[in-house]
Protein backbone atom coordinates (compact mmCIF):
# COMPACT_ATOMS: atom_id res chain seq x y z
CA UNK A 1 0.00 0.00 0.00
CA UNK A 2 1.68 3.39 -1.02
CA UNK A 3 0.59 7.07 0.78
CA UNK A 4 0.51 10.04 -0.97
CA UNK A 5 0.63 12.78 1.79
CA UNK A 6 0.12 16.42 1.68
CA UNK A 7 0.18 19.00 4.98
CA UNK A 8 -1.98 21.83 4.46
CA UNK A 9 -0.36 24.78 7.41
CA UNK A 10 -2.52 26.55 9.91
CA UNK A 11 -5.74 28.04 7.89
CA UNK A 12 -9.09 28.66 8.98
CA UNK A 13 -11.64 26.14 7.83
CA UNK A 14 -15.08 24.57 8.43
CA UNK A 15 -15.66 20.56 9.40
CA UNK A 16 -18.73 19.17 8.94
CA UNK A 17 -20.17 16.26 10.17
CA UNK A 18 -23.22 14.42 9.27
CA UNK A 19 -24.89 11.84 11.14
CA UNK A 20 -28.38 10.25 10.88
CA UNK A 21 -29.99 13.42 9.06
CA UNK A 22 -28.19 16.25 11.51
CA UNK A 23 -25.18 17.87 10.23
CA UNK A 24 -22.86 19.89 12.06
CA UNK A 25 -20.74 22.64 11.11
CA UNK A 26 -17.67 23.48 12.89
CA UNK A 27 -15.75 26.69 12.14
CA UNK A 28 -12.16 25.96 12.80
CA UNK A 29 -9.95 29.27 13.46
CA UNK A 30 -7.21 27.60 13.27
CA UNK A 31 -6.57 24.15 11.75
CA UNK A 32 -3.47 22.40 10.72
CA UNK A 33 -4.56 19.24 8.31
CA UNK A 34 -2.64 16.33 7.39
CA UNK A 35 -4.30 14.44 4.25
CA UNK A 36 -2.75 10.95 3.09
CA UNK A 37 -4.76 9.16 -0.06
CA UNK A 38 -4.10 5.50 0.58
CA UNK A 39 -3.34 3.80 -2.62
CA UNK A 40 -3.29 0.43 -2.71
CA UNK A 41 -0.69 -1.43 -4.94
CA UNK A 42 -1.66 -4.55 -6.96
CA UNK A 43 1.63 -6.88 -7.60
CA UNK A 44 2.05 -7.63 -11.47
CA UNK A 45 3.65 -11.11 -10.59
CA UNK A 46 4.71 -13.27 -13.81
CA UNK A 47 5.06 -16.11 -12.10
CA UNK A 48 2.77 -19.45 -13.14
CA UNK A 49 0.81 -19.81 -10.31
CA UNK A 50 -0.15 -15.80 -9.92
CA UNK A 51 -2.12 -13.15 -11.76
CA UNK A 52 -2.30 -9.76 -13.35
CA UNK A 53 -4.17 -7.74 -10.40
CA UNK A 54 -4.22 -4.78 -12.53
CA UNK A 55 -2.91 -1.04 -11.85
CA UNK A 56 -3.29 0.80 -8.59
CA UNK A 57 -5.88 1.93 -7.43
CA UNK A 58 -7.57 4.75 -4.49
CA UNK A 59 -8.55 2.99 -1.84
CA UNK A 60 -9.61 6.26 0.44
CA UNK A 61 -8.24 9.45 2.41
CA UNK A 62 -6.79 9.52 5.63
CA UNK A 63 -7.32 12.52 8.05
CA UNK A 64 -5.34 14.08 10.96
CA UNK A 65 -6.48 17.92 11.55
CA UNK A 66 -5.59 19.63 14.96
CA UNK A 67 -7.14 23.02 15.90
CA UNK A 68 -9.71 25.39 17.18
CA UNK A 69 -12.93 26.56 16.49
CA UNK A 70 -15.06 29.01 18.20
CA UNK A 71 -18.73 28.33 16.93
CA UNK A 72 -20.59 25.29 16.01
CA UNK A 73 -23.78 25.42 13.72
CA UNK A 74 -26.46 21.98 14.11
CA UNK A 75 -29.01 21.79 11.54
CA UNK A 76 -31.53 19.07 10.58
CA UNK A 77 -32.75 17.99 7.11
CA UNK A 78 -31.66 16.91 3.41
CA UNK A 79 -27.89 16.01 3.30
CA UNK A 80 -26.90 19.44 1.41
CA UNK A 81 -23.58 17.69 -0.45
CA UNK A 82 -26.00 14.21 -1.73
CA UNK A 83 -26.04 13.40 -4.80
CA UNK A 84 -28.91 13.64 -7.32
CA UNK A 85 -30.66 10.73 -7.58
CA UNK A 86 -30.69 9.48 -11.03
CA UNK A 87 -33.79 8.53 -11.68
CA UNK A 88 -35.15 11.98 -10.69
CA UNK A 89 -32.92 13.67 -13.34
CA UNK A 90 -33.77 11.31 -15.81
CA UNK A 91 -37.40 11.90 -15.50
CA UNK A 92 -36.49 15.77 -15.38
CA UNK A 93 -34.81 14.94 -18.62
CA UNK A 94 -37.50 13.30 -20.69
CA UNK A 95 -40.25 15.55 -19.51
Amino acid sequence: MSRMRTEFPTTEGILLIRQDGRTMAVHLTAVTAILEAIIVEHPNLELPYATFYGPSTFDHYAVEATGRADRIFLWEGRDPFARPEIEATRAEVEA
